[in-house]
This record gives structure tokens, sequence and C-alpha cells, in this order.
């Protein structure tokens, strides 16, 4: 990439910040996962991401918020690769990453029990992998 192209990626992440940091506890889900979709849309289409490793990078922005939904997770759990599939996935994450923090269940090597999103991603991928 040229250096124009690479101004014109962060000022997408920038713009996906932005849309993301509207999320808050207490965001309707609907409206969150409108979001989340709107988030990765953005980062497919104006940036030419696939949306595998638009999640990555929502990922990167938004530890609390987003998942990798990438071919390894969608071939197992049946979501389609669209940006709305994502949003529904990282929304079943949050919600996973809520129960166990309620339960008090210990992340493995962190020593602790609050949960973000991918914290729960990282187990589901680490199960995937056999690790």
């Amino acid at each position: 990439m040229e250096g124009q192209e690479w101004s014109q990626v962060h000022e997408y992440f920038k713009d996906a910040a932005r849309t993301l940091a509207e999320i808050r506890p207490g965001t309707k889900p609907a409206r969150r996962e409108l979001l989340l979709s709107q988030s990765l849309s953005a980062m497919k289409v104006t940036v030419g991401f696939s949306n595998s490793y638009g999640s990555k990078m929502l990922r990167m922005l938004r530890p609390d918020l987003c998942g990798v939904l990438d071919s390894r997770v969608r071939g197992r759990v049946e979501y389609e690769d669209r940006p709305e599939a994502f949003a529904r996935y990282s929304d079943q994450l949050s919600q996973v990453a809520i129960a166990v923090a309620a339960e008090g269940i210990m992340q493995p090597f962190l020593n602790r029990s609050d949960w973000s999103v991918a914290d729960v991603e990282s187990v589901i991928y680490a199960r995937l992998k056999g690790w």
C-alpha cells in the first residue's frame, strides 16, 4: 500500500472505533448488533478486508465487544460469512462472558474472573484447535 492508502486505512479504523464507542453498558441488543454489523461492513467495503480479517481488526479495537468470526469458527457453529452473523456471534460471546463472570469462573492463566468477549472467543478458538 502506498502512503495515502495507509492514511485512508487509518481513517477507517478511527471511524470503526467511533462507531464501536457508541456501544456502552445498557445499549439495547438490537442497537449493539447494528453497530457491530455496521463496523464490520465499513471495514469490508471501504478497506477491502474480508469479514474474517475485518473481525480480527475489530477485535483488536474492542476486545470487550468483538470476537473473531473466521472460517474455522463458521465451519463449526454454522454462522454465515456476513456482518450480521459477526454481530450475532459477538453478542452471544458477550452473553457467555457475562454468565461465566457471574458464576465466578476463573480465566485460565490470568487468575481473574472478569471475562471479555475476546476471552471467551479465545477459549472457543483454542478448543477448536484442539489445544
